[in-house]
Formats: C-alpha cells, structure tokens, sequence
C-alpha cells in the first residue's frame, strides 16, 4: 500500500484556481473580521462518512498545524515530513510500516466521537476504542481528510 506525496502547494495552486474563478459579485463582500474569524463558532469539529458506513466526528486540523505545533512524536516527524512532501526537497514515499504507524497516531488524535486509544481491545477502559479496532480504510480515510478535508472522501463514496 503506498502513500503518493502531497505537495503543499498543489493545495495551494487549486485555491487559487477557485478564488480565481470566483464571481465578482462575491468579491464586493465585505471582508471577513478577526472577530468573525476566530469566533467559538468556527468548526473545530466536522462529522464524516467513513468508508466502513459509519458516521464519526473529527478534529478540524491538519497534519501540518500538528507538524507546526510540535504535536508530533519524535519517531514519526520523518513519516510526517515524507506526508507532507518537506523530505528536504527530495520528493518520497512513506513505507507500509510508516504510513501504518501514522495512521494510528492521526486515528487516535484526530478522532473527537470518542476516545482511541493506542492500546490491545483488552486493556481499554469503558468508552475507549482500541486503534486496532479501527479499520484500515477508515484509517486511511481520516489520514486523507487531514490533508485536504472533506473533498478527500469524496473518492470513497
């Protein structure tokens, strides 16, 4: 199972294209405000379709704000960088066994429905999941959403 790099500013470019084609008579809105911005009602939640049919809420944050914030363990910042297309401009992808291992760190972090916890299905307490009892498609799918959001589900739909 390989992980294609994602380039940054690929993101980048496709916004531009929509703000590019964006219709004038919507530029003559006013600016958004820094209050309007950073109000408590910006999401910082979003509920999504999983490919295993259930529905799941998720952190509204990216793998690049956890990079940048430095949430990321240790052992996975060289799995982070090869996600995140910043290998020292050296363009790769990750292994089986990186992409794994990010998986289950994004599944427990990401995930707001309830608490993953990266232990045996045993040794979890009452209202904790187990990362291994997270399907590797949905795994992949909220990996995915954490790089480009909702339209990255699209594709399992």
């Amino acid at each position: 199972m390989s992980q294609a790099t994602v380039n940054p500013l690929d993101r980048l470019d496709q916004q531009r294209e929509v703000f590019d084609e964006t219709d004038n008579e919507e530029l003559e809105q006013e600016e958004t405000t820094v209050e309007e911005y950073t109000a408590a009602s910006y999401v910082t939640e979003q509920k999504i379709l999983l490919p295993s049919g259930k529905y799941i809420r998720l952190h509204a944050v990216s793998v690049t704000s956890l990079f940048r914030r430095g949430e990321i363990p240790n052992e996975l910042l060289p799995s982070a960088r090869k996600l995140l297309g910043v290998n020292n401009g050296k363009a790769s992808t990750l292994s089986n066994d990186e992409f794994l291992e990010l998986a289950d760190f994004l599944t427990c972090k990401l995930v707001a429905s309830f608490p993953v916890v990266d232990k045996r299905p045993s040794e979890c307490a009452k209202g904790e999941v187990s990362v291994d009892q997270i399907l590797e498609c949905d795994k992949t799918a909220i990996i995915q959403y954490s790089q480009q959001g909702q339209a990255a589900l699209k594709a399992f739909r």
